[in-house]
């Protein structure tokens, strides 16, 4: 026989021990030993082995198709057993079916909320080779990060660095006017290189490669705005204006950016037209930082290793080795999911991901309770398979069979729940419109889920009941699994159900403790108009003509969104008796006259700019802030001098500290400076009595000096809201899943409470003859329950404690992890097990002990 195996091929061996029994395969192959031996004694090994040969290729592939017919046949025949349980066990059929579809769904809408997330630039056909330039630099006891580098940088790395095969810039700048004959937008402009068309894959509709930027006048537009701008005529060569003085001629129509890129947008122009649109931006200047830079490396260079030698490259630029200020690379894939200094969305990911697993085990571990506990009721059917030769392992592939068939139901069910809640999930995920979330690609994903939640659900099920034994079965004496292991599963879904519990309660504390906490501005009632040239040129009359409606109090200019992520910073501070080891970062905010009286701040010392005393002062003039003045260590800062990036002038003023950046970070150094090219926005500080008339006066007076561009505005306490989109968010998803999560527990425990209340009908009944009172009866079916939901809490809580406590580490100011949560979260938790099991426990508790009595 060892002779025969050795010359059988491997895939027919694993398949024939797959197949067959240990006996039928022992079997078979003494058949062929047999026949092998004799002629091998009277013709010989060669004929022998020739023999052999003939039978694999001609006996065994029509063996292995007689085989393939038995094995659907009994496929077809467990489809048929499960159709028969299910029909016979409607309650428990729809419990394990909808807690499984659930589960299913709940996996499903997650993965592919993920998989939106993860593939951000993963389209471009170099995206291994890719990467973005950041800065980090000492920052005390921290560092500092900026993605923000000098516009000279891109230029210069490509002709030092021979491991660089290019380098683009790239800088975006929203609310551009872009006019083509009467058809006129405020779009999104990119400023890049022609270089960035051959690091990225950026397909061309319309044009050649060779013309893409390369004439200083031309313009690449997406295959969306050409259509918004010319129709279906053909744009090449057409002329758009810019902010009503620039001409571009297209040259080529690219495909729509995707949403999911850190290049969306719809038209693109050469870098070097920054300055003239946006009014700064000199391309020569290495204390700039405010630009990406992508670098493309060739192939085979060690990123880990480039990043040592790109480290120190601004000190040779700056002729200054005890520079601190450090180059190194970002992986373009890293960039949405990232931050720079750790943490980022890339936390959420795995969260959801952990919550995805976790409802599905929740899922599985039902099925797995109501198999077990429900196991009696098939000892007969697994007594007689046995008796008539059905062995262990055809049990267990029974059972799994059906398991998996189970589940493939509960995905069809689950893939119907997805189609009707995609386009919501998209919505509340804050995922771009035209994203597509299902497509066939994860198909093959869903079908896999649906087999390893058939597996898992059903593998302890199998096990344990392919093990009866048919002389115990026949005499009724097996039992239906351990009460202690069903149990440790039910304390372990709650165990989850709580800790999800605790953290969603937790989330929203937090979110709502940063919507009410104190910012040290004004925000109520702010409107934030984008500027423009017209505006900034007649301002002074504008800015009169505003304030004569008397529901609007005051307006300024400033360059961003004050308690949004800072727009502007520089390392490049310089003071008289600083301290050569002091690499300080200030945050730099330009800001109009009015600054102090719009957003209501409050003067430590000193004054703030004024119409009178700066326009006749040639100077530049810098205010601080309290924290700015301690970072740089200055006792009398009122009029010393001071250097900030390119601008030199004095300090004449110090703001008491207030949050111009989310929550997330502490109050860092900032400086304020009064400079005209940098305003981007008015902020106008209305009324709060008739919003909509006073909109009307401000759009009315819009109109009338700057005609040509459209009105738009914003509130600022609804841009704040905004800035903890990404916590928001996780609150509603964590929400809904923690009740999905919940629901599916208490699904498995009704259904386990069902099944015990059946089992202990006689004994209620029993009891009543003795004389318990309903109320009793209750108590004492509803006290285990209690007891593991109980036990889940102590489990769950320090859990909870912990991974909050993680969470909350990236907030510099956060709610304390009370005691005062937990206990909610348990009475909670009590309180609906409690609710779960009392229809049944009442429901039995009021039987009648005669009807009782005669159950069986």
């Amino acid at each position: 026989m060892k002779v025969f195996s050795s010359d059988l091929p491997i895939l027919a061996r694993i398949l024939l021990r797959i197949f067959l029994t240990h006996q039928e395969f022992d079997s078979l192959i003494g058949c062929y030993e047999r026949d092998y031996l004799n002629i091998q004694r009277s013709q010989g090994s060669r004929a022998a082995h020739r023999w052999l040969r003939w039978q694999v290729r001609c006996a065994l592939p029509a063996f292995f198709r007689m085989l393939l017919l038995g094995e659907i046949s009994m496929i077809t025949s467990y489809i048929k057993t499960t159709f028969r349980n299910l029909k016979r066990h409607k309650i428990y059929s729809f419990i394990n079916i909808s807690g499984l579809a659930m589960g299913m769904a709940s996996c499903i809408l997650i993965f592919l909320w993920i998989n939106h997330e993860w593939s951000y630039d993963r389209f471009h056909k170099n995206v291994d080779s890719i990467y973005r330039i950041v800065v980090s630099w000492p920052q005390g006891n921290d560092t500092g990060w900026t993605w923000r580098t000098p516009p000279p940088l891109a230029a210069a790395l490509k002709a030092d660095l021979p491991e660089i095969k290019d380098t683009t810039r790239f800088y975006t700048v929203s609310g551009v006017l872009v006019e083509h004959g009467r058809e006129r937008f405020k779009e999104t402009i990119g400023f890049t290189d022609p270089e960035l068309f051959s690091i990225f894959t950026l397909p061309l509709r319309r044009g050649s490669w060779e013309a893409v930027l390369s004439d200083p006048q031309s313009l690449v537009i997406s295959q969306a705005a050409a259509l918004k701008y010319f129709g279906l005529t053909d744009p090449l060569g057409k002329t758009m204006v810019l902010d009503d003085t620039l001409a571009f001629q297209v040259s080529a129509v690219m495909d729509d950016i995707p949403a999911n890129s850190a290049l969306h947008c719809p038209i693109l122009i050469p870098f070097l037209h920054l300055e003239a649109v946006t009014g700064y931006g000199n391309l020569d200047n290495w204390g700039d930082f405010g630009y990406n830079t992508f670098v493309l490396l060739n192939n085979n260079i060690d990123p880990a290793g480039f990043n040592t030698k790109l480290r120190d490259y601004l000190d040779i630029i700056f002729e200054n080795p005890a520079n601190d200020t450090m180059l190194s690379l970002q992986p373009l894939t890293r960039i949405h999911l990232y931050s720079l200094g750790g943490g980022g969305p890339i936390v959420y990911i795995w969260i959801f991901s952990a919550i995805a697993a976790f409802i599905l085990v929740i899922a599985c571990i039902n099925f797995m309770n109501l198999a077990t506990a429900r196991s009696a009721t098939r000892a007969r059917e697994i007594g007689v398979r046995k008796v008539v030769g059905a062995d262990r392992q055809r049990l267990v592939q029974q059972f799994l069979s059906e398991t998996i068939f189970l589940a493939l139901i509960s995905l069809v069910l689950a893939l119907t729940i997805v189609a009707l809640l995609a386009e919501p999930l998209a919505q509340l995920a804050d995922i771009p419109v035209g994203s597509r979330l299902l497509s066939p690609g994860v198909i093959p994903v869903f079908l896999l889920i649906a087999v390893l939640t058939g597996i898992l659900a059903g593998s302890y099920p199998a096990l344990f009941l392919s093990a009866f034994r048919p002389a115990e079965v026949i005499k009724g004496r097996q039992k239906s699994g351990s009460p202690l292991f069903r149990n440790l599963l039910v304390v372990f879904q709650f165990t989850i159900s709580v800790f999800l519990l605790i953290g969603m309660l937790l989330i929203s504390r937090q979110i709502d403790y940063m919507s009410r906490k104190s910012l040290g501005f004004a925000k109520d009632h702010i409107v934030y108009i984008p500027s423009n040239e017209n505006l900034l040129q007649q301002y002074a009359s504008f800015h009169a003509e505003l304030l004569g409606n008397p529901n609007i109090s005051s307006a300024t200019l400033t360059s961003n969104y004050l308690g949004r992520s800072q727009k502007w910073s520089t390392s490049s501070v310089e003071w008289v008796g600083k301290d050569p080891q002091n690499n300080i970062s200030l945050g730099m905010i330009y800001t109009g006259y009015d600054f102090v009286e719009t957003f209501q701040l409050e003067l430590a010392a000193g004054r703030f700019f004024s119409r009178e005393r700066e326009i006749n002062d040639d100077s530049i003039n810098f205010v601080l802030n309290e924290t700015a003045v301690r970072a740089m260590r200055l006792e009398n800062p009122l009029g010393m001098e001071l250097k900030v990036a390119d601008h030199q002038g004095k300090i004449i003023g110090i703001l008491k500290d207030f949050h111009f950046q989310p929550l997330r970070n502490r109050v860092k150094p900032l400086v304020l400076l009064n400079q005209s090219r940098y305003f981007s926005y008015l902020a106008v500080k209305i009324n709060a009595k008739d919003v909509p008339t006073t909109l009307e006066h401000v759009e009315k007076v819009f109109k009338k000096f700057s005609p040509k561009y459209p009105f738009e505005y914003r509130f600022l306490d609804e841009v704040l809201e905004g800035e903890y989109r990404a916590e928001r968010r996780s609150q509603q998803l964590l929400r809904y899943f923690v009740l999905v999560a919940g629901f599916i527990s208490c699904l498995g425990l009704f259904g386990l409470a069902s099944f015990l209340v059946e089992k202990r009908t006689k004994e209620i009944g029993v009891r009543r003859v003795l004389g318990a009172t309903q109320s009793g009866i209750f108590l004492l079916l509803s006290r285990s329950f209690v007891r593991w939901v109980l036990a889940a809490n102590v489990i769950a809580w320090p859990l909870a404690y912990w991974g909050m406590s993680q969470w909350l580490q990236k907030f510099a100011y956060r709610v304390p992890v009370g005691w005062d949560t937990f206990v909610v979260a348990g009475l909670l938790s009590v309180g609906v097990a409690l609710f779960t099991v009392s229809g049944q426990s009442i429901k039995i508790a009021r039987t009648d002990p005669v009807e009782a009595l005669k159950y069986e």
